[in-house]
């Protein structure tokens, strides 16, 4: 009897296989169809490949040259060159072996600019951001809480009872808060567009309008 349990058990165990887990899975490249979704992709990924671009200029002194078109009808040009796209695209076409360029000025000037403006520019987004999502909180809990409209429409603070005036005087904090992150965030993009203009030609070849984390 216990033989034939003992057998039985082993033909068990022999049988019973060891479970297999998924693991983990890859995510799936593939192209976004939402046209909102492909112009915000195409933003963030293209300052992530000029950034890694100069980052390798800088640690390995290479010459890099970089060309997208973005993915409007229009298809937006959007270059980056180290030391200067017009004339890594003359070395590549013409094969110019000597160019007139000084690597190390543009390296020591340039590179170093460019990093320091596009770091200043990505902390004013993700404040921003916050405060975009504060205003949104602030919207809905308005709404939740009474039917009156919002504190702006309200006409006097006569009458007010004292949670209601601290309700109202932090909600003006708070929308002069969110009017100084924005002011800074448009004055951070006008100065990435002259910087950007000025290098024309110079250090770093960019269109128009760079528009470093936004949209087309």
């Amino acid at each position: 009897m216990l033989n034939n349990q003992q057998k039985m058990l082993n033909k068990c165990c022999e049988n019973k296989k060891p479970g297999k887990t998924k693991g983990r899975q890859r995510i799936e490249i593939k192209q976004l169809e939402k046209k909102n979704n492909l112009h915000v992709t195409f933003t963030k990924r293209r300052t992530g490949l000029f950034k890694k671009a100069s980052e390798l200029c800088i640690l390995s002194g290479a010459k890099i040259g970089i060309i997208v078109l973005s993915p409007s009808p229009r298809e937006k040009p959007f270059c980056f060159g180290h030391p200067n796209i017009d004339t890594i695209l003359d070395q590549y076409l013409n094969n110019i072996g000597n160019p007139t360029f000084d690597d190390q000025d543009y390296a020591t000037t340039d590179l170093p600019a460019f990093e320091e403006i596009n770091k200043q520019y990505e902390e004013s987004l993700k404040e921003l951001e916050k405060e975009k999502k504060r205003g949104k909180e602030m919207e809905e809990a308005k709404k939740v809480g009474n039917n009156v409209g919002f504190w702006w429409d309200i006409e006097s603070v006569e009458g007010m009872g004292i949670e209601e005036l601290e309700a109202y005087m932090k909600a003006t904090e708070e929308l002069k808060d969110n009017l100084i992150v924005r002011v800074n965030a448009l004055t951070m993009a006008n100065v990435i567009e002259t910087v950007a203009q000025a290098n024309h030609g110079h250090g770093f070849g960019f269109a128009q309008n760079p528009g470093f984390g936004g949209t087309q």
